[in-house]
């Protein structure tokens, strides 16, 4: 593929996508930095920052440029394979993940409910935990 090509540019224009994905679920993982009494989040929260591993591949295509080598060696392999499994751990255990993210906050684990998407809610370990909402409030 040329330089000047628009498909050589692909995995820089998903990395920007991927980017913004994961500056939303931080913003729901905010909220348990903030001390609220309870806390509702989606369940993909984790989601959202495995897609940054999938740019792994195009690091490891970096790095093999600027080595200037064709066979993969050691360091591309490990560049490509890290930044992959932490997208895998991430994708596949994203509702454990976040349990134990909020319980590293303070937070114990209240409920599941969701219509489309699964959002959880978590209380404070001191707080009694809010009523659960039904699908459409």
């Amino acid at each position: 593929m040329r330089i000047g090509s628009p498909g050589g540019y692909l995995f820089d224009a998903l990395m920007l996508l991927f980017l913004f994905v994961a500056y939303l679920g931080d913003r729901d993982l905010q909220a348990f930095s903030k001390g609220l009494p309870s806390v509702t989040v989606p369940g993909s929260t984790f989601v959202f920052y495995g897609t940054l591993g999938i740019y792994g591949i195009r690091a490891a295509m970096y790095v093999a440029m600027l080595r200037r080598n064709r066979a993969p060696q050691t360091i591309e392999w490990l560049v490509f394979i890290f930044p992959i499994a932490f997208a895998i751990v991430c994708f596949v255990a994203s509702g454990p993940l976040l349990r134990v993210y909020a319980d590293l906050h303070g937070y114990r684990f209240c409920s599941a409910h969701g219509d489309r998407a699964t959002m959880y809610t978590f209380a404070r370990q001191k707080e009694s935990c809010p009523a659960a909402s039904r699908a459409g409030e």
